[in-house]
């Protein structure tokens, strides 16, 4: 068999009516192994809850044991699901052993920061108390966006386990996956659809989209009769039994090997042709330089652009008067930034000299919540205090926007502004970038 890789990149601002599992056969990576309760078992979709069957993650017994899981793009979190263990060992309920953790969301990788794994991400959920056995779920006290999701027990010398979490979402801005595809191959058994599409890379596109429904994370693509046929397999076992030679067959399953952890084996199904720098240089690179091409004309279409200060420009959107905050972060970190967060006077002078160059709006939505405490604002990437001479709260909601009635000043509101007679915009902040693939 030959075998290749190639990169699936997804931008999209999507919103889905309901909420999904993004989590699910996802690359996991966690403080420890247990052998052999590895990291993915968190997230491969098993919800037994007895750890000596085998379906559980668990790490050794350790100061401040973690867990975290890749999404493999930015998604706006909503809700957290997590089965505990319920089984007895020893005399013990193990379940009690999970206690004092939070949830965090981060949108960069938190392995990168020096301080890692002694940083802190946006809490979704903190619990003190042991959790229990059972099924669990935690709503987000904001919804909030991000791509890692770590669990991290502190300030205690403990077992880390979990059966299964779920990261429920209702939209992405940016999905990225890997596959490995496999020439004259096919996998045996029934796919949950089989369709004709004009090409392999749209079966590809298709698989994809299919994840928040049917968590599709393979297909067989067949030349002769453009058939598309998709599977929901778990990715992080060896598939080698299943497979036969078929030529004219492209076997096609997501590649882990961007968080595959010490124990687990790769799935690489025969030789390779590229060696993973060069993998990453022919093909990663080059799907990044044109979609950056691209999202920096769309950004020309949707938003009036600043000139550069420190280091960074705002971008005023244009688009319609309503604004969700949620989403307005989500197209924010699309295009490699976030809401704006006003750090001082300096900077709140600059960008009220900028925005007062266009019309149609009153109201703009900027980066702080007092959703965990009434009028303690904090910015939503960072946490830190919103400048006491910016705020002039109302208590009338849990988002600020700067108004022109008050020199442009902020006041609260709700984080979902449909009034006409208020038209509002939002402010992003995105760094300047001058960096390219090489």
């Amino acid at each position: 068999m030959f075998s290749s890789k190639y990169i699936l990149l997804m931008f999209v601002v999507e919103t889905t009516d309901g909420l999904y599992n993004a989590a699910r056969f996802k690359p996991a990576i966690q403080s420890s192994i247990f052998y052999p309760y590895y990291a993915y078992l968190g997230v491969d979709g098993n919800y037994s809850s007895d750890g000596l069957e085998g379906h559980c993650q668990q790490t050794q017994k350790e100061w401040n044991p973690w867990w975290m899981v890749d999404l493999c793009g930015q998604f706006i979190i909503e809700k957290i699901q997590l089965t505990n263990r319920q089984d007895v060992y020893m005399n013990e309920q193990v379940a009690l052993r999970l206690r004092n953790f939070d949830i965090e969301i981060f949108q960069k990788d938190p392995r990168q920061i020096s301080t890692f794994p002694d940083v802190t991400g946006q809490v979704c959920y903190h619990q003190t108390d042991p959790l229990g056995p059972g099924t669990f779920n935690f709503t987000c006290p904001v919804p909030i966006v991000g791509r890692y999701v770590r669990l991290i027990m502190t300030n205690v010398t403990e077992i880390l386990h979990i059966c299964e979490m779920e990261v429920l979402v209702r939209s992405f801005s940016a999905e990225e996956l890997y596959f490995n595809k496999v020439v004259d191959t096919k996998l045996t058994g029934v796919p949950f659809d089989s369709i004709n599409v004009d090409g392999q890379m749209v079966c590809a596109q298709t698989c994809l989209l299919r994840r928040s429904t049917d968590f599709c994370t393979a297909f067989n693509w067949v030349t002769s009769t453009n058939s598309c046929q998709l599977f929901s397999v778990n990715p992080f076992v060896d598939l080698s039994a299943n497979l036969i030679s078929v030529p004219g067959t492209y076997f096609n399953i997501q590649n882990l090997a961007l968080a595959v952890e010490p124990g687990v084996k790769e799935i690489l199904l025969g030789e390779t042709t590229q060696t993973e720098q060069e993998f990453c240089e022919a093909s990663r690179c080059g799907c990044l330089e044109k979609l950056k091409s691209r999202l920096d004309s769309s950004k020309l279409w949707l938003f009036k652009r600043s000139d550069v200060y420190k280091g960074r420009r705002y971008y005023l959107s244009q688009q319609e008067p309503t604004c969700r905050s949620e989403e307005a972060m989500a197209t924010c970190v699309l295009y490699g930034g976030y809401l704006v967060e006003i750090e001082d006077l300096d900077e709140f002078n600059f960008i009220k000299i900028f925005i007062q160059k266009f019309s149609g709006f009153r109201l703009i939505l900027i980066g702080a919540t007092d959703n965990a405490q009434e009028e303690d604002w904090r910015y939503r990437t960072n946490n830190t205090l919103v400048p006491s001479f910016l705020v002039q709260s109302r208590k009338f909601g849990n988002c600020l926007y700067l108004y022109d009635g008050s020199g442009w000043l902020a006041l609260d509101d709700l984080c979902y502004y449909t009034a006409p007679q208020y038209p509002a915009r939002f402010l992003c902040e995105i760094p300047e970038d001058d960096a390219d693939c090489n």
